[in-house]
């Protein structure tokens, strides 16, 4: 099977637990299947680095994160859109067309979405293809939300968590599979959003 996998997380070195989630994932995965790594990173990667941590293991392209700007143009006109901002102000055009560009060469069965932010690059994709959303940590965004005391930082991640919460459940009807992050119990997923819990 032809896999694209999408990772928030360049997983390399495997100096944390994401990138270590990530690196066992992609080694189990190549272990049956032809996997591509598309991915963000942080911090700047050489290729001598993915050479010596990497391997053979698989092929991909890696493209630098962003980080949310809350003062940014972009940012501001989130405020009158249906996603949250930060989904808005870290979306990647560079990102998004080298998915594509990738699913016309080699005509992909499955693409793995790891983390929330990687969602929207997997939907690009047309059916026929299988989807798949790993690691989604929907609860944190509540959390944010019930911790804030001040009128304005409550309503402001209230809002945040609303869009987020909807887009999630929006989302997650379209993937074959909707995957909550393992630090989370079942029944915390089925309390953050119990639309998509009932329907996977």
């Amino acid at each position: 099977m032809r896999v694209l996998f999408l990772s928030r997380w360049f997983p390399y070195p495997t100096d944390n637990g994401a990138r270590i989630r990530v690196f066992n994932l992609l080694r189990q995965l190549a272990t049956v299947h032809s996997v591509d790594l598309v991915s963000f990173a942080s911090d700047p990667v050489t290729e001598s680095s993915i050479a010596r941590d990497a391997g053979n293991l698989l092929q991909g392209e890696i493209f630098a994160y962003h980080p949310f700007r809350p003062n940014s143009i972009v940012s501001a006109a989130g405020f009158f859109a249906g996603k949250p901002r930060s989904v808005i102000d870290t979306y990647s055009k560079e990102m998004a067309a080298a998915v594509v560009r990738l699913h016309r060469q080699e005509h992909y069965d499955l693409v793995i979405a790891s983390q929330f932010e990687m969602a929207p690059y997997a939907l690009l994709l047309p059916d026929p293809i299988e989807r798949i959303w790993e690691e989604i940590e929907l609860a944190v965004f509540y959390e944010n939300y019930t911790r804030q005391h001040q009128i304005l930082h409550r309503l402001r991640q209230g809002l945040t968590w609303r869009k987020m919460a909807a887009l999630h459940t929006t989302r997650c009807l379209i993937f074959t599979a909707a995957l909550p992050s393992p630090r989370r119990k079942a029944n915390s997923w089925r309390r953050f959003a119990p639309t998509i819990a009932a329907s996977k």
